[in-house]
């Protein structure tokens, strides 16, 4: 029998295996054996008496429990060993694995149990404690399509675990039947708070899907690292993403094409979007990076039909060029008959919030602005922040996810 780590005792916040073991399944199958081995390297003495590297599942069995710390540890170094562009896209993907194994599995019955707003909040500390052998899990749900969670006497609390529950969270509920289910951790005492809690929202009723038609801005092309981080950021939030490139991307050139064949393409797109019928285009959203998101602007403001759109996504409006405030483009935004989310860095040379602000009151579709504090135009804060782009993504992928799943 492989050695194990010296268990605590009963009470004191052991994680049970089925918690992980499915994500390690689909890790070692993703990532292969020199991945494992180099997580065999980075781990503590303690850790590499717990884990067999030649199993797929690292020695974790589903039904033994495991000190927290260790599961904290090795979620640490399922990230540095993989080192992955996206450490959010790995968590979520693990925690989708994780998901979709409990949920059809042995604990299907216990999660039938939660398939309903009502029954979430009174078995809610049933599932927790299924899990985690100590803390309390209580979940209110104070409006339909809203949830609010918290754990409280969590004493052996892994800032890793608790970060993780919230796409383990999302991807359990989602199977279940919570539609479209964004969660955002929002509170954590390893951050100083007095409790760990999160707060969720998802599509009551049958309003499940989106679609959004999402164009580059005027110097990157669709295949931007930029522009791919959010496309699957918001395709994991049951948005249908569509990229697409200007002409002159396309080409290969780096001059943008004159505001006519923008138009003329952004118009030629929508026509071939609304002809696919695998797409939710009966609730479709234009939207774009800067300058792609400024000429669905025109387009959507323009006299030229193009049918009907439920909303336009603006992420990082180009307000006006840098250093020239006096340039404004908003002239014809008062025409977009459609709500508008703009989300706008707060050090944002080509227009800040407090700029947009003033504009965006005067409009009349329901605009609103999403300040991401410290952003510059791709949205990036310091590294003093603490937030990597790719978790502003994912924060900003969860906005877009209720603005048009509303």
């Amino acid at each position: 029998m492989a050695p194990t780590l010296s268990r605590p005792p009963v009470g004191l916040g052991r994680v049970k295996g089925t918690a992980v073991r499915a994500g390690l399944t689909w890790y070692a199958s993703t990532y292969g054996p020199s991945v494992l081995a180099r997580l065999g390297s980075l781990a503590s003495p303690e850790l590499r008496v717990m884990l067999r590297l030649e199993d797929p599942e690292l020695g974790i069995m589903p039904s033994s429990w495991y000190d927290t710390a260790a599961i904290g540890e090795l979620l640490d170094l399922l990230d540095r060993a993989a080192t992955p562009s996206d450490s959010d896209a790995l968590m979520s993907k693990l925690a989708q694995a994780i998901a979709q194994d409990n949920v059809t599995g042995v604990y299907r019955s216990l999660f039938r149990l939660v398939a309903r707003p009502a029954m979430l909040e009174a078995h809610a500390q049933r599932v927790w404690r299924t899990y985690i052998d100590e803390g309390t899990l209580t979940v209110h749900v104070p409006a339909p399509g809203t949830l609010e969670a918290q754990v409280d006497g969590w004493s052996r609390h892994h800032v890793a675990v608790c970060r993780f529950l919230r796409p383990l969270f999302e991807h359990l509920l989602r199977a279940v039947g919570y539609t479209a289910l964004v969660v955002d951790r929002v509170r954590c005492v390893g951050e100083g708070d007095g409790c760990c809690a999160f707060e969720g929202s998802w599509v009551a009723g049958d309003r499940g899907r989106a679609a959004l038609v999402l164009a580059h801005g005027a110097g990157a092309p669709q295949t931007h690292k930029w522009m791919v981080s959010v496309a699957r950021a918001l395709a994991d939030r049951s948005i249908d993403v569509v990229t697409f490139n200007f002409l002159y991307a396309e080409a290969g050139r780096k001059a943008p094409d004159r505001p006519p064949v923008l138009e003329a393409t952004w118009r030629a797109v929508i026509a071939a979007v609304r002809a696919r019928s695998e797409l939710a285009v009966g609730h479709l959203f234009l939207g774009g990076k800067s300058m792609g998101g400024r000429i669905a602007t025109h387009v959507a403001a323009a006299d030229e039909p193009i049918g009907p759109v439920e909303g336009l996504v603006l992420l990082g409006y180009p307000l006006h060029p840098p250093g020239k405030p006096q340039q404004l483009r908003a002239a014809h935004l008062p025409r977009v008959k459609a709500p508008m989310l703009f989300v706008q860095g707060e050090r944002d040379a080509f227009g800040t919030p407090a700029e947009l602000a003033p504009i965006v009151a005067e409009l009349p579709s329901g605009a609103r602005v999403l300040v991401i504090e410290g952003g510059d135009h791709s949205l990036a804060r310091p590294k003093s922040s603490g937030e990597s782009l790719e978790q502003v993504i994912a924060r900003v992928a969860g906005e877009v996810a209720r603005f048009a799943l509303r």
